[in-house]
């Protein structure tokens, strides 16, 4: 290599407040060192929706929007296709440095057969999205995370000939949705702006709460970039994607050899992060009642983490009793949260 074999190179992460899918786990990564970007993440992550269409038995729920690259203000961002890549670099680990010594985060798809924290590693050939923030030229390893420790998103260190052998064998997804708006054959590139242009809108929270508790589909009244894809009957939104999730286990209750852990989790990263978005709220004026709606919405977020510890739970033992415990909360949890959320989209119509 080129570089400075004694060069070492990381770049600050913080603990992000969403970890449910590695996009949102990076993104936050990064613009959580900057104060300013928390406006605009107590702003997004409250719409949820599911593909429920044909061939959707192993589908799972991720917020609107799904990628928030392309529309998050507090980062510069660009893509990078691979055929610039190895045209214009030796390999994958020089782009990498050059990269990282520009300040840019790393997001990419990498084979996770070759991941050595990965649970697929040397199993299974699958592509998945890994964050890369650092290097070190002398011990030949990048820094890296994704979800390798138990589903958790984990920080670790992947040797510089591991990440070539996962660029260099990756096979190109051929979904054109996937390819186009999520990039998934390309190198995502992001740092953080010092200064945007952002307004925090109790207008679009109230959308997006409407939208969720009446599970409408939210493209209508705030499109994204990739809105014709989600326009359509495939797609459940809000607050009815319980019910897809209750049905879905009472209907394979004997079957059942797994349960996706996302589909609790991402109602827990809602839940956490709906907290804090109180808590702003009420320290700006916009909310009165805030002691109220956060005892009510610290209730949700214990229930979807024990229902999140149950599908855990039964993943390990396959105690076919614990499916009836999360079918019988299901229903409860889904009562509150609508007299929780009902009330908290009153409070903020009043003001």
């Amino acid at each position: 290599m080129n570089n400075d074999n004694k060069k070492k190179v990381e770049l600050p992460v913080a603990n992000p407040i969403i970890t449910s899918y590695t996009g949102h786990a990076s993104l936050l990564s990064v613009i959580q060192n900057n104060d300013e970007s928390m406006p605009w993440i107590l702003g997004n992550f409250i719409q949820i929706l599911m593909y429920t269409g044909e061939n959707s038995e192993n589908s799972s729920p991720f917020f609107y929007r799904q990628s928030d690259f392309e529309t998050c203000p507090c980062i510069d961002y660009q893509r990078i296709g691979r055929d610039i890549i190895t045209k214009k670099w030796p390999n994958v680990i020089e782009f990498i440095i050059d990269c990282i010594d520009m300040g840019y985060y790393i997001s990419v798809n990498l084979d996770q057969f070759f991941i050595k924290n990965s649970p697929r590693y040397q199993k299974e050939h699958i592509p998945h999205p890994t964050f890369i923030y650092g290097y070190d030229c002398h011990q030949e390893i990048f820094n890296i995370a994704d979800f390798y420790n138990y589903g958790k998103f984990t920080h670790c260190k992947e040797s510089f000939s591991n990440i070539k052998e996962a660029f260099d064998n990756y096979h190109a997804i051929f979904y054109f949705h996937e390819r186009r708006f999520l990039g998934a054959d390309d190198i995502f590139l992001f740092k953080i702006r010092e200064e945007f242009d952002y307004q925090f809108s109790v207008k679009e929270i109230i959308i997006f709460l409407e939208d969720y508790l009446n599970s409408r589909n939210t493209c209508r009244r705030m499109p994204s970039y990739d809105y014709y894809h989600y326009s359509d009957s495939r797609f459940t939104f809000g607050i009815n994607i319980y019910n897809v999730i209750k049905n879905r286990l009472e209907t394979s209750i004997h079957l059942k050899e797994f349960i996706q852990p996302k589909y609790f989790y991402i109602f827990w990263d809602q839940k956490k992060l709906m907290l804090s978005r109180i808590n702003y709220l009420g320290n700006h004026k916009h909310l009165d009642n805030t002691d109220v709606l956060y005892r009510d919405v610290k209730e949700l977020e214990v229930l979807t983490r024990t229902l999140l510890n149950l599908g855990l739970k039964f993943n390990l033992t396959k105690d076919l009793k614990i499916i009836d415990r999360i079918i019988s909360a299901i229903p409860i949890l889904v009562e509150k949260e609508i007299k929780a959320m009902e009330l908290l989209l009153r409070s903020l119509q009043d003001r």
